[in-house]
């Protein structure tokens, strides 16, 4: 799934972009395309959601990036 948050107005594009991640099950993944440099909104990812997620980015800006975002599966210990 791709989701373009440039459409969104930019005070809700973070959120947007933390809330699907909320919505994803482990293994799962998402792009976003985004207009802004996404290095804070990493940031938050790495303090909200440590251990929990991957981050790769697909395209550098400078216009644009595109991010893609995985639920990391969790592991059972036995």
């Amino acid at each position: 799934m791709t989701y373009d948050v440039r459409k969104l107005p930019p005070a809700k594009q973070q959120a947007a972009v933390l809330s699907m991640f909320d919505g994803l099950r482990p293994s799962q993944t998402f792009t976003f395309v985004c207009d802004f440099n996404p290095m804070a909104l990493e940031r938050k990812f790495a303090a909200f959601f440590d251990g929990e997620h991957s981050w790769t980015c697909i395209w550098q800006g400078p216009s644009e990036w595109r991010i893609e975002v995985g639920k990391l599966a969790q592991v059972t210990a036995w």
